[in-house]
């Protein structure tokens, strides 16, 4: 019996891994919040259906928490749960300064719409003013 017991203690603290430096955390976030992201459900009905987290935009070639640099569509019941089960990462990832995942330049927020059923990003602001290179014809 106390084999067992010590067993199954020693087996729990083989699964609750502790980050061992600030790098590692920030991978464990980064990869918690992604995850979370892309397992969320997108169906909707109409576009009040749809939220994004994320999205707030980057025009310093800076990393970002999410999948899109844009924000991440949802459904606004897939959006509740994911701000429950990430409390805290995105202001723990900002002071950690994580440089995990994709630097971006030139993002700016997007446009959610319910497309097809789905919550999907429709528009992207960028940072800088376009301009006609001259390509676009007389």
């Amino acid at each position: 019996m106390r084999i067992t017991a010590m067993s199954i203690s020693l087996a729990m603290l083989a699964c609750d891994h502790t980050p061992a430096t600030p790098e590692e955390e920030c991978q464990q976030i980064y990869d918690h919040v992604t995850g979370l992201v892309d397992r969320a459900d997108r169906s909707c009905a109409t576009a009040a259906d749809c939220t994004r987290p994320g999205g707030v935009g980057t025009c310093n070639c800076a990393f970002f928490l999410g999948v899109q640099c844009s924000g991440d569509p949802m459904n606004l019941e897939a959006y509740g749960a994911f701000v429950e089960a990430t409390a805290g990462e995105a202001e723990r990832f900002r002071t950690l300064n994580c440089a995990v995942g994709p630097m971006i330049c030139d993002c700016g927020p997007g446009t959610v719409d319910c497309v097809g059923g789905q919550c999907t990003t429709v528009n992207v602001q960028s940072c800088f003013p376009q301009f006609d290179a001259g390509v676009a014809g007389p």
